[in-house]
């Protein structure tokens, strides 16, 4: 239960913050993602993939040990990392647009998206406390 009350904490809290710097520093992280993401796919993609790939599957071993409903959307949700990795993994130039696009062109979009991070982590960090 523990692995799941510090997950919750730590995983909320990097949200919060990574969405606040967006919101209020876009160009800094405009700039940061052109670091990140160069027109060749990294090497260094596929192993922090396979690490996270191997952090959801542990995820989900301690959710077997500790099931409880709070558990289990702390689990879903880090499951949802899957989808990047796969995106990053075999679709890496478009995912590169995409966020590029995010970045530069469609405030909106990426305005919404940032709120849903926003509330999600706020989310996390509250099952978090309870947990």
């Amino acid at each position: 239960m523990t692995y799941f009350k510090y997950l919750s904490i730590i995983l909320g809290s990097l949200m919060m913050l990574s969405c606040l710097w967006t919101l209020f520093r876009p160009k800094s992280y405009e700039w940061m993602a052109l670091r990140l993401l160069p027109e060749k796919q990294p090497w260094w993609i596929l192993v922090v993939g396979l690490a996270v790939l191997g952090w959801v599957g542990w995820t989900w071993v301690e959710f077997a040990a500790f099931r409880s409903p709070l558990t289990l959307i702390v689990s879903i949700i880090v499951s949802l990392t899957i989808f990047k990795v796969i995106l990053l993994f075999f679709m890496y130039a478009q995912y590169r647009n995409m966020v590029i696009a995010l970045l530069t062109t469609d405030r909106p979009a990426l305005t919404v998206i940032l709120v849903s991070y926003l509330v999600l982590g706020a989310g996390l960090i509250a099952i978090g406390l309870v947990l």
